[in-house]
């Protein structure tokens, strides 16, 4: 499987000090994340591949996925995942609030709103009579 974003795309929407090579393992690893989640929703992202406007915006989410994975580990003073920040200077006091640690990848509600995933679907049941029951 070819990765849905290209080192290139990542580094025209992120800024990011990371080797290329680690890039695009992470970016393979987001495809093959957004291509199980497509196929466990009944989506055939394979036959729309040939669109340039859908293969735009698998680039688009798994660029935010791997994005969202590295996190902002390049700041000076701040830990990897940190999300909040505080700080104090009578008596010396930081704060940090974690998000994603781990560097966890996932497909945030935005990015499967964006894919038409993970939406409940409405469904209606006709009930039976013992007669239908019956018939049958």
């Amino acid at each position: 499987m070819e990765s849905f974003a290209t080192v290139e795309d990542y580094l025209a929407y992120y800024d990011a000090d990371i080797e290329p090579q680690r890039l695009n393992a992470l970016l393979l690893k987001a495809s093959r994340l957004i291509a199980s989640q497509l196929d466990a929703s009944g989506v055939d992202w394979r036959s729309k591949l040939e669109d340039c406007c859908y293969m735009g915006l698998l680039s688009d989410v798994a660029c935010d996925v791997v994005h969202r994975s590295i996190g902002e580990g390049g700041k000076a003073d701040i830990p990897f995942g940190a999300s909040q920040f505080g700080e104090t200077t009578g008596s010396v006091s930081w704060n940090f609030s974690m998000s994603n640690p781990y560097g966890d990848m996932f497909l945030s509600s935005a990015n499967k709103a964006m894919l038409g995933i993970g939406r409940s679907r409405g469904r209606m049941l006709v009930p039976n009579t013992w007669a239908d029951r019956l018939e049958v």
